[in-house]
């Protein structure tokens, strides 16, 4: 699906980014790359088609949301973004990177959805003074060996979402685990590090399981998960095999005998309503849930739900956060120019509707508060209520020993 129009929103105005907590995007023109008058270019760079759709499409509400609310105007200048379907391909995304940097003259870069584009674009933004704001990719190269000034995170890294929820898990579900998780690198690097915080914690990873991506039958590594009779079960998995694995779960008759914990995804509306009543009882950590309660995220909320009929997600706040960032940046450097931006990006902070976020300097990694959240049936869907609230998560600055 191509996606090669130049979005230019019109209305909203300020009024309702004073509701979210936004100042300055309106501001006076600054001084920048290309001149006062030209338009500030986002190129989008996400997965349109393939099994990562519904991530991009969420991500792109989110960012058009926020554009919508600021009046389309970044310090004073028109905003245009160009979408792009990087089809989860490498050589598509830098062939399509450098459309939109030589053609297109784009200052900064939104997504991608995976992680192997990300990696594989660092040295072209290196190269061409390009700013990197990376609305999902969360590989921990990002933040550690691969660490760029050209590239920023506003989701997670895989250590922040299998480590977060670790502790509380390991004082108050209980001290032995099962781990499950997809058998490639973001599996291995969410379970490796729920399984630092959770010994750190007290507890013992059992036996861990890594069935291949697009597992039917989930038999086997349910009946070992019975053999091993673990106090919980912690899954790292998404889209069409969460759902699988929720179900089975249930249907193998582990649910209300073993808890069942995660990460973010178990508890994200594209797993669980298709999942339905057997995802019922999840425990998951998550850095975004509609229910958290602050003024922003209610603003948030009821401004995304006016205009979609539909439940909020962490994708869609990843993608209005990605647009923040960006303002915020813009509007603090007075300026596009990449040595300006670095300058501000690090450490840079806002107001998120999941709660204050600063972009740790040391790993371009958000410090940001994570939920942990506990999924219940509502009689119609599951909902996710909000127990416990650990605030400024981050990342080590180097990978950990253990």
């Amino acid at each position: 699906m191509g996606r090669r129009d130049f979005l230019r929103l019109a209305g909203g105005g300020l009024a309702g980014a004073a509701l979210l907590g936004i100042t300055g995007c309106g501001g006076d023109g600054a001084g920048t790359q290309g001149g006062e008058d030209e338009p500030i270019r986002i190129g989008a760079l996400l997965s349109f088609s393939g099994v990562y759709t519904p991530l991009a499409e969420d991500i792109r509400r989110g960012l058009e949301l926020f554009l919508e609310l600021n009046g389309n105007q970044i310090a004073g200048r028109e905003v245009e973004v160009r979408y792009e379907d990087d089809e989860s391909d490498p050589q598509v995304a830098l062939r399509l990177y450098r459309q939109l940097v030589g053609r297109d003259r784009v200052n900064f870069i939104v997504g991608p959805i995976i992680s192997t584009v990300a990696l594989a674009l660092i040295d072209r933004l290196e190269r061409d003074g390009v700013m990197l704001i990376v609305a999902n990719a969360a590989a921990n190269e990002l933040s550690w060996e691969q660490k760029s000034d050209y590239a920023y995170r506003v989701s997670f890294s895989n250590y922040q979402n299998g480590s977060a929820g670790a502790r509380y898990i390991a004082e108050n579900v209980g001290r032995t685990a099962f781990t499950v998780a997809p058998d490639y690198v973001a599996g291995y690097e969410a379970i490796e590090g729920f399984r630092l915080a959770y010994e750190e914690a007290g507890g013992e990873v059992i036996e861990e399981a890594y069935p291949a991506l697009g597992t039917n039958d989930f038999a086997t590594y349910l009946t070992n998960i019975r053999r091993a009779n673990p106090e919980l079960v912690f899954a790292f998995l998404s889209g069409t095999d969460a759902i699988r694995f929720i179900q089975q779960y249930d249907s193998f008759g582990l649910k209300g005998q073993i808890p069942l914990t995660g990460t973010v995804e178990l508890g994200d509306p594209l797993v669980t309503d298709p999942a339905g009543q057997s995802a019922e009882g999840i425990i998951s950590g998550s850095h975004y849930l509609p229910g958290i309660d602050n003024e922003t995220n209610r603003r948030f909320v009821e401004e995304f739900q006016s205009r979609h009929d539909r439940l909020l997600n962490a994708f869609n706040c990843q993608g209005y956060d990605s647009g923040q960032v960006i303002a915020r940046a813009v509007e603090e450097a007075g300026s596009t120019e990449p040595e300006a931006l670095i300058e501000v990006l690090r450490g840079i902070s806002i107001e998120s509707p999941r709660g204050p976020i600063t972009i740790d300097p040391e790993t371009n990694n958000p410090i940001q508060n994570y939920y942990i959240g506990e999924n219940v049936w509502d009689g119609e869907r599951i909902e996710v209520e909000v127990i416990e609230t650990i605030e400024e998560v981050a990342m080590p600055p180097s990978p950990p020993v253990g």
